[in-house]
């Protein structure tokens, strides 16, 4: 049993330090991001906080999800899902440089 709980903290941690690395290393590449890719400084402001709204957001989803039907069904889809994003064929890159474009050029959009 105590193999068992060690086994569990390496896993966490493995997973906590992921999350971390992006969370914290994303703003860190702010600089290249702005110079590769043209952008002002709100535009890569937008970039990072969207990837951070949209953890919480999703992240608040599979908690309200995890109340209502419990733990194990919402670890198991959400394990299933990612399997399946493994599996599937990537996405072409011209298809995620336009959505890219589109997000960078929506600040400068007037009505």
């Amino acid at each position: 049993m105590a193999r068992y709980r060690w086994t569990i903290l390496a896993l966490g941690t493995g997973a906590q330090t992921a999350y971390s690395a992006v969370f914290l290393g994303i703003p860190v590449l702010a600089p290249a991001l702005q110079k590769e890719y043209d952008l002002d400084l709100t535009q890569v402001g937008l970039a990072i906080a969207a990837a951070n709204a949209g953890s919480v957001f999703t992240l608040l989803a599979w908690g309200l999800l995890a109340d209502r039907v419990g733990e194990r069904v919402v670890l198991a889809v959400g394990l299933a899902g990612c399997g399946a994003g493994l599996w599937s064929p990537p996405s072409p890159p011209r298809s995620r440089s336009s959505w890219s474009r589109w997000l960078s050029a929506a600040p400068r959009v007037r009505a």
